[in-house]
């Protein structure tokens, strides 16, 4: 006598594959999300890679590159474009050759979730880590630096420029970022005029630099007190703004010299510039002079 058939087992869930659409939408959120929720986990890690070398790239461009305004703007974007494109692509095709699998949907949200959430701190790690002892971006509040630096100015500084294997020295005429030294929590924008043994002198409206008058053609309007003459001592700086009716700096007593130590970095461009008129097209990734 024979049995009855079993019925057909069902699935506790329907089985489904990642969806290219949202693979790709989670990249756009970062860059290896898309990848993660397809499974691709070593897939997602090589292009987080890839998207942090694009980035050391890019900086190295914006550093070394002899163009400026639209031109750099463009390169810079088109290069970030390419491997955001790149990226969502290839994580869309990874979910579309990813098999299907039995899953509750509020499982499939955890990973959806997990993998952005993943990625996210993965950047903010990196950035961190990495990004602010390499390069920085500063907003100069003051007119202590014009014309070469203006108020409203965001500012890229290489903090390498004086640190590591590959750095140098402040050189005369460097524009750098250093710590303010009455308050070290500050930091402040000006002009490496004095090296270690240099002797300065301030007199009516003239700096005298080892007894010579210093030729500063990008001075507009010079002013301020008197000082000198003083020498600068080992491993410091003698630094001032440009502005000098309206900038606080070596000349005064409460500032003084600058240790090479508070020196973090060299102003490399503006990378843009706003004020109360708008965006101020003319200063985009202009080198500061």
């Amino acid at each position: 006598m024979e049995s009855p058939s079993s019925p057909p087992a069902v699935a506790a869930h329907p089985a489904r594959s990642p969806r290219p659409w949202l693979a790709g939408l989670l990249t756009l959120f970062g860059i290896g999300a898309g990848h993660l929720y397809a499974g691709r986990v070593r897939r997602a890690a090589a292009v987080f890679a890839l998207s942090l070398v694009a980035c050391l790239v890019n900086a190295l461009l914006i550093i070394h590159l002899p163009v400026e305004g639209v031109v750099l703007a463009g390169i810079v974007l088109g290069l970030e474009l390419l491997v955001f494109a790149v990226a969502v692509t290839d994580a869309a095709r990874a979910a579309r050759r990813a098999p299907r699998r039995e899953r509750a949907w509020w499982r499939g949200a955890l990973v959806v979730l997990g993998s952005l959430a993943l990625v996210m701190a993965a950047d903010y790690g990196v950035a961190l880590v990495f990004a602010g002892r390499t390069f920085g971006v500063y907003t100069v509040p003051t007119l202590s630096m014009a014309p070469a630096i203006l108020d409203g100015d965001h500012i890229l500084v290489d903090h390498l420029a004086y640190r590591g294997p590959l750095g140098g020295e402040p050189r005369r005429g460097d524009l750098v970022i250093y710590k303010y030294p009455r308050d070290r929590r500050r930091t402040f924008v000006k002009r490496v005029v004095g090296v270690p043994g240099d002797r300065l002198e301030g007199r009516d409206n003239t700096i005298l630099l080892n007894g010579r008058a210093l030729v500063e053609p990008f001075i507009v309007q010079q002013g301020g007190p008197d000082f000198g003459p003083v020498v600068v001592p080992e491993v410091s700086y003698f630094l001032l703004g440009d502005n000098r009716r309206h900038s606080s700096d070596s000349r005064m007593s409460e500032h003084g010299f600058v240790p090479r130590e508070d020196v973090l970095g060299r102003v490399v461009r503006v990378l843009w510039s706003s004020d109360e008129g708008g965006f101020r097209w003319d200063r985009l990734g202009i080198r500061p002079q």
